[in-house]
């Protein structure tokens, strides 16, 4: 419709307004906004009017719609018309009205379309939409990053890392949010040093104040006073609000707008002696005492309680002189008595800090003008200032004797008076309350000998580590967020395995190599006179700022800043998220350590007997797993080291055969160190300044996150902690320790196969490329989606690939599984489950959208499987009808983007919806497979696997159900007469029932009657008045009663000759006749039993809805089923022997069975064509000839009449002839 393009540079651009939003939402009339609408559409016109950077307006004198979206501000013609009146209730008339399509002059050609004109117009607008490349997140970044190098810098300096990627590792550490890192090291190697020199540089809290009270406002404006402000202290036990109002305070920084005092009394300014004019020394007492001086006012109860606190700051200059007081006077009374004449020297007043951050000019004053006097007392105050800086990092240094609330508690003990119960006199006496120690409360925690610790401790530390919260003696304590270090002794007894598995990363420290010795002897003697690291960068954060060496630390709120910055690295490119995804391949590398590389066969042996086997059932389903799942095991023989066929199809350890580098590893890791592979490749990936997580970033930290996973630790039997998670000590070959075999075996020659190995010969890399193991499974995975997408069925889907690889890395019997790996097959399902959970959308699901959303609507309708226009709770109380569930089930088995399992369990779910109904299928193999040609898939729509795995139930496949009927009438013709009783099936010799009896179980309706018999001499037979007393002819009585109003006449029938049939006025005649048949068998009569003995005695009768059943609904109203009036339900009735009878019987065991079905439909072929109703005097559906196959002429059989289960019968109908049925046996 778009003929070409003219270029209108001649119009003239609208005057601007002070408003753009104005102009984009009120310079059009009600009137002009319609037409807009009209001619773009409602969604379309949104976006044009929220989209134009400058205007959108209707130009004055001219039809025409002008908008300005680039930034250049020059006008283009959206669209013009000719006339005002052009719109109609269809919208814009289709006529020339519209003469211009689009910004630039787009000509119209042909009809006008509103779908067209709004493809067109927005493709324009994409022209000026601005897309996110990561920019405003890479400026942060840089500006982060430009920090922690200079930090990273300072630290190098001063302690020795002779392997740069061990300093990599270790900044990487700290960035990581709610990590623990350890540190292995024989004793002497730094590692306490290391840990404080970082902490000085990465969370310094100099200006900390943990003795001195502090009056400090809330966000609310309330004043709280803090005991010992920044510190922890057994008063915040017993106010929450005051506990938290502290908490959200303690680490905050000084900000010229906040309405809240910051937490440090003064910056790193203080430690500079060299300001723009010559500073003075200050005590930090003093500092402190002249910044906080403010007056308090308290109000106190007559129990000499607090009930109110006021603060008000201090004008202080060079006049102003406090004297201190008793602030529990009731009065306005300052804090300390200071004369600030030798303070403020420049003739300005400052309000002192009373809370509310009024002091924030004159802390900046104070810092200009003055510095930390202990910068003038030597090695001392240096000691006392890098204490101050140290101030939140909390120490627990463990102990193989100290219980676990030494290291993390103290102890309050205070003098109470309470008074005795038995004297009723007061004591004295002593409450002990906890408190928690600082590596419980403060951000930086340190764990010193970690492995020298109890099993009760170690819970403790690893309850504070995994939930930041512990809990002693009914009390709870929360810790910040934190970075927690722990230092080791790798010679000595590891830790329990649940403990370390908490720990994120483990570095090793080793002593140093002499070129870097000689480095760290010559900065810290020669250079630097003796001093250690953490005072060498004392030194250099107290320089000038613009010495060379001086450096800016950080404090813990900007260590804060970066941890969020370092959350949120994305693991695709920002712009990109298709070409690469990074957490893809950290899931595939966590399927290397999750499992061990055992198969699950298809059978099993038991008690080591190979005689003694077990087809697994489950492992008949195309989506169970070929490999075992070890973490789910009990199984001792699987938690060891098993030697057996299944253990070593991936290779063995007792062999020379060459195997995968996952075999090598006998211990289970869980989904944890994922967690920690995500945050340690994030802090990687923003310390070499890359916009998202690449490959590199995950291989390089995964030695670190994995290795000391597998290392020693206590475990099972193990008390001395040295067990490790590999299949043999011989494992390591001459490598150090866990952290290089990850490194050398599994990241460089298994992954990325860039060094001769024996891995190399099981993965082989294809000759003459560079394609590593990463690589390929990238390639497998694109095939996998390329595979389903392009799939006609899912089950192709499964056929041409999942089982080909389940086969594969199945492997054979004493045979090496080659080329293929574990993670193939777990790539092949992640496609299936991003698909099944809507991470994908593959296939086109229509008005569902994805997969997810579509198999949750299947669900939704096994409660109302049809679609009537009613309310859902209308809708899940609605009488649904056996047909309804045929629908539905069709739906279901014909539906192409299925997975086999969620097919399965739906149809499933909907076969026992419709057993409730209509029972199962009669025990009989000659049945027909198909029921209703509504509720199954055809060959065409659902394609043969060719037995490759189980589909159960069939979605081709729908055998006739029995409605509780087998041993009746309705069962003698869907078996075709086969549904007998042989006598050795009813003896209780025999536990298993053969041949039909097991329909004994689902016969719902029966009438039984046992009497005692002689064929020798009638005389002793129950005679006619016994037997119309009898149970059995009372019930029979009671039949013809209670169903006698709703069932009309109906048919006699026997084997296939429906001339023979008879017509049956009613159910009463009927069961007349069977009484009748049952006395004159008694009396000897030979026809009579042998028409009980080959229960020839059935009939069929017309039985109506019951009185609230909806009936047909579906098959009237949507399906149009032909003949409406015959929807009516069938009553069956049949008299046989419960076994066999005849002359030499000696009882006379009767059972006189009742049927209720649907009705049949003819000439069905399916939902195009339903066919019609039988009527009740069409005998062609009593012909048991016609429930078997055609015969050779196409005159009988199920396909050639169309036959099928009409599925009319409801669950109102099932209810209600339940009830009647009950009725009749009861005798109500």
């Amino acid at each position: 419709m778009v003929d070409d393009v003219i270029m209108d540079d001649d119009l003239v651009a609208p005057t601007a307004t002070d408003s753009v939003e104005a102009k984009r939402k009120s310079g059009l009339s009600d009137k002009e906004r319609a037409i807009l609408v009209g001619a773009l559409g409602e969604e379309m016109a949104e976006k044009v009017m929220d989209e134009a950077i400058v205007t959108l307006e209707k130009m004055e004198g001219v039809n025409r719609f002008e908008i300005t979206v680039d930034r250049q501000e020059r006008p283009s013609t959206l669209f013009y018309y000719d006339g005002d009146d052009i719109i109609s209730s269809g919208g814009i008339e289709k006529t020339e009205a519209i003469k211009t399509l689009l910004p630039l002059g787009i000509k119209a050609g042909g009809d006008y379309s509103v779908s067209d004109m709004e493809k067109v117009v927005n493709r324009y607008l994409n022209r000026f939409r601005a897309v996110d490349t990561g920019r405003g997140r890479k400026n942060e970044q840089v500006a982060l990053l430009r920090n922690v190098r200079d930090i990273t810098k300072a630290l190098s300096d001063v302690f020795g890392f002779d392997d740069p990627r061990q300093l990599e590792t270790f900044m990487a550490a700290w960035l990581m949010k709610d990590s623990t890192c350890r540190l292995s090291g024989i004793p002497g190697t730094g590692k306490t040093t290391v840990i404080e020199s970082a902490a000085l540089l990465m969370a310094n809290s100099y200006g900390y104040n943990g003795s001195e009270g502090r009056y400090v406002a809330n966000n609310l404006g309330q004043i709280r006073y803090y005991e010992y402000g920044q510190n922890y202290e057994v008063y915040l036990n017993r106010d929450d609000a005051t506990r938290r109002d502290w908490d959200n305070w303690r680490f905050t920084d000084w900000m010229p707008n906040s309405s809240i005092s910051g937490a440090y009394t003064y910056g790193h300014e203080f430690l500079l002696k060299v300001g723009d004019k010559a500073k003075k020394p200050m005590t930090p007492e003093d500092f402190f005492k002249a910044l906080f001086n403010c007056e308090v006012k308290m109000t106190l109860n007559a129990n000499d309680e607090l009930v109110g606190l006021e603060t008000r700051p201090i004008l202080a200059d060079a006049t102003t002189t406090t004297t201190s007081g008793d602030v529990r006077s009731g009065k306005w009374t300052a804090l300390y008595s200071i004369d600030y004449s030798k303070i403020i020297t420049d003739g300005n007043s400052y309000d002192t800090d009373a809370g509310s951050n009024e002091g924030y000019k004159f802390r900046e004053y104070l810092m200009d003008n003055f510095y930390d006097s202990r910068l003038d007392t030597g090695g001392a105050g240096v000691k006392s200032i890098q204490s101050e800086m140290l101030s939140e990092i909390g120490v627990a240094k463990i102990d193989y004797d100290k219980r676990a609330d030494e290291v993390l508690y103290g102890m309050e003990i205070q003098q109470i008076s309470e008074q005795d119960q038995r004297t009723g006199k007061t004591v004295a006496a002593y409450a002990f309350e906890p408190v928690p120690r600082p590596v419980v409360t403060q951000p930086i925690k340190f764990f010193n000998e970690a492995n020298r610790s109890q099993s009760g401790v170690e819970d403790a530390i690893l309850g504070l580590i995994a939930e930041k919260t512990v809990e002693y003696r009914g009390a709870t304590f929360d810790s910040p967020s934190f970075v927690a270090w722990m230092d080791t002794n790798p010679h000595q007894k590891g830790n329990d395995l649940a403990f370390v598995d908490r720990i994120d990363t483990e570095l090793f420290f080793t002593t140093i190599t002499l070129g870097e010795r000689y480095a760290q002897l010559n900065e810290r003697y020669r250079a630097e006179g003796g001093q250690a690291p953490q005072a060498l960068l004392v030194g250099r954060i107290s320089d000038d700022g613009n010495a060379k060496d001086s450096i800016t630390p950080y404090r813990f709120a900007d260590l804060k800043n970066v941890w969020k910055f370092v959350g949120e690295m994305p693991f695709s490119p920002p712009a990109a998220e298709g070409v690469y995804d990074g957490l893809r391949d950290i899931a595939i590398l966590s399927v290397l350590f999750t499992q061990r590389y055992f198969v699950r066969t298809e059978r099993t042996d038991i008690l080591g007997n190979e005689q003694l086997q077990h087809t697994i059932y489950s492992a008949q389903d195309i989506h169970q797993s070929p490999l075992m799942d070890v973490s789910k095991a009990s199984n001792d023989m699987l938690l060891k080291d098993p030697q057996e066929d299944f253990a070593k199809r991936f290779g063995s350890k007792d062999t020379d055969a060459a195997f995968q580098a996952p075999a090598l590893f006998k211990r289970v890791l869980g989904f944890r160190f994922t967690n920690s592979l995500v945050k340690l490749s994030r802090a990687f990936a923003f310390l070499r300044g890359k916009d998202y997580v690449t490959r590199q970033e995950i291989l390089d930290a995964l030695p670190y996150v994995v290795g000391h996973r597998l290392g020693p630790a206590r475990a099972g039997e193990d008390s001395e902690g040295r067990s490790n998670g590999l299949v043999s000590n011989k494992a390591f070959g001459t490598l150090l320790n866990e952290q290089e075999i990850i490194r050398e075996f599994i990241v460089h020659g298994y992954l990325l196969a860039d060094t001769p190995s024996f891995l190399g010969q099981e993965v082989p890399r294809p000759a003459e490329t560079n394609q590593t193991m990463m690589d390929s499974w990238d390639a497998f995975f694109s095939r996998c989606q390329e595979a389903l997408m392009s799939s006609n069925n899912f089950v192709d889907f499964e056929t041409n690939v999942m089982e080909p690889v389940k086969s594969s890395v199945l492997g054979t019997e004493d045979g090496v599984v080659i080329g293929y790996t574990p993670v193939h097959w777990h790539l092949a399902t992640m496609v299936v489950e991003n698909e099944r959970k809507g991470v994908t959308t593959l296939k086109d699901y229509g008005v569902h959208k994805n997969y997810r959303l579509m198999y949750e609507h299947f669900l939704t309708l096994l409660d109302r499987p049809t679609d009537w226009d009613v309310t859902t709770s209308a809708a899940l109380v609605m009488d649904y009808s056996v047909h309804d569930y045929f629908v539905l089930r069709g739906i279901v088995a014909q539906e192409p983007n299925l997975f086999t399992d969620d097919r399965c369990r739906l149809l499933s779910l909907i076969d026992s919806r419709i057993n409730s109904f209509a029972k199962g299928a009669p025990n009989n193999a000659t049945i027909q497979t198909v029921a209703s040609r509504v509720a199954i898939a055809t060959s065409e729509q659902f394609p043969t696997n060719n037995d490759k795995f189980r589909i159960e139930p069939s979605p081709t496949a729908f055998p006739v159900r029995t409605y509780g009927d087998p041993l009746g009438a309705y069962g003698y013709l869907i078996t075709q007469g086969g549904a007998t009783i042989d006598d050795a099936s009813l003896l209780f010799t025999n536990a298993r029932y053969t041949t039909n009896v097991g329909n004994w179980s689902d016969q719902t309706m029966v009438l039984v009657g046992d009497y005692p018999f002689n064929g020798n001499d009638v005389s002793l037979n129950p005679q006619q008045t016994d037997l119309q007393r009898s149970r059995l002819f009372q019930q029979m009585t009671s039949l013809e009663e209670v169903f006698g109003g709703m069932a009309g006449s109906g048919i006699e029938f026997y084997e296939d000759n429906e001339s023979a049939f008879k017509t049956s006025a009613d159910i009463g005649s009927f069961i007349s006749k069977a009484k009748q048949t049952i006395i004159n068998a008694m009396g000897g009569d030979m026809m009579a039993i042998q028409e009980i003995n080959q229960g020839v005695l059935m009939g069929c009768f017309r039985l109506e809805h019951a009185p609230n059943s909806l009936g047909a609904k579906l098959l009237i109203e949507q399906n149009k089923v032909k003949n409406p009036a015959d929807d009516h339900l069938r009553l069956w009735l049949r008299l046989r022997p419960l076994g066999s009878f005849g002359q030499d019987s000696t009882r006379m065991k009767i059972m006189f069975t009742i049927g209720i079905t649907s009705n049949f439909l003819l000439d069905s072929e399916g939902l195009d064509n339903i066919g019609a109703f039988a009527s009740m005097n069409d005998r062609a559906v009593l012909n048991k000839a016609n429930f078997g196959s055609d015969d050779a002429t196409g005159a009988t059989g199920w396909e050639a009449k169309g036959l099928a289960d009409a599925g009319n019968l409801t669950g109102e109908d099932v209810a209600y002839y339940q009830q009647l049925y009950q009725q009749v046996i009861s005798g109500e």
